[in-house]
């Protein structure tokens, strides 16, 4: 099987421009090179395949992601790597250590990266719906890891540790990612038909005024995005409103797809307690930025 990677020159660059398929030995040996630099901002990969721009530049951004075929875990505390080792050893992986690993900023800690193949490219909106399922599963606290256009540094450290800097292939089952997209599928059926979240009355017009105050208001950044859906979901709005606020006016680079799944999180953690109370969001669309939680 071949593994699609597009490559940015650093982080700052969004666009999808280069990218290639691999099998995975070539997969392997560009993941197992470290290079000595200074400079932490450099060459980034995605194990993701992007749309095609017919000529015209494709932005990296969630919207524009076809498919995955491979499961990318940054390591950044939590796990030793002999810990990590001993966990993953069933499945296939290819793992390199990070420029942060063992700094004094990081306390010593071991910092790495850890590639898995997957036995079939995942469509970008069934990894989109599956990433609670593969949170749990890795045991990860940082969903944003899953973001589909995220991209990774390839292997660099620092000079003065590059003798700390190690690599590893892990021979293994393939990652088969069918039981968490059932899995995924099971739980966004059971978020649909849960059982109201009570919350304050507003009127249809005092509804319709905020909405088109918030509509003039960016709330792409995390976690003002975050917090703006919690708020609608604490207080009666709607993933038509939730579209409305966050497709419209100042903020055009989220997906209809990307606003579900984000308004599904919400929900979910709204009936887990989670709340912020409609202040907030009066708030914010007057334009005061505040962010306590209610």
């Amino acid at each position: 099987m071949k593994y699609h990677l597009t490559f940015f020159g650093n982080s700052k660059d969004n666009i999808a421009s280069v990218g290639e398929s691999a099998n995975w030995d070539a997969v392997c040996s560009l993941l197992t090179a470290h290079t000595a630099t200074e400079a932490k901002d450099t060459l980034m990969v995605c194990p993701a395949r992007f749309v095609e721009g017919g000529g015209d530049p494709v932005r990296r951004c969630a919207a524009n992601v076809v498919e995955y075929s491979m499961l990318a875990l940054d390591i950044d505390g939590g796990f030793s790597i002999s810990a990590f080792k001993a966990k993953f050893r069933p499945w296939r992986h290819v793992a390199y250590t990070t420029y942060s690993h063992r700094s004094a900023k990081k306390g010593g800690q071991d910092a790495f990266r850890a590639f898995f193949p997957l036995n079939t490219p995942a469509p970008a909106a069934v990894f989109r719906d599956m990433r609670p399922e593969i949170k749990a599963w890795a045991g990860i606290g940082d969903r944003s890891q899953l973001d589909l256009s995220r991209g990774f540094y390839l292997p660099t450290c620092p000079a003065d540790r590059l003798v700390l800097a190690e690599s590893w292939v892990n021979d293994g089952q393939v990652l088969e990612w069918s039981g968490w997209a059932t899995a995924a599928a099971a739980r966004i059926e059971r978020e649909k038909t849960a059982p109201a979240i009570e919350h304050r009355e507003i009127t249809d017009t005092e509804r319709d005024k905020l909405l088109a105050k918030l509509k003039g208001r960016y709330v792409g950044q995390e976690p003002i995005w975050w917090r703006i859906g919690i708020a609608m979901a604490s207080n009666g709005f709607t993933l038509d409103d939730f579209r409305s606020v966050s497709l419209g006016g100042l903020m055009r680079q989220k997906s209809a797809a990307d606003c579900d799944a984000k308004w599904r999180h919400c929900l979910q953690q709204v009936r887990q307690g989670k709340g912020i109370s409609l202040g907030y969001l009066i708030n914010f669309a007057n334009g005061k930025f505040v962010g306590g939680l209610a």
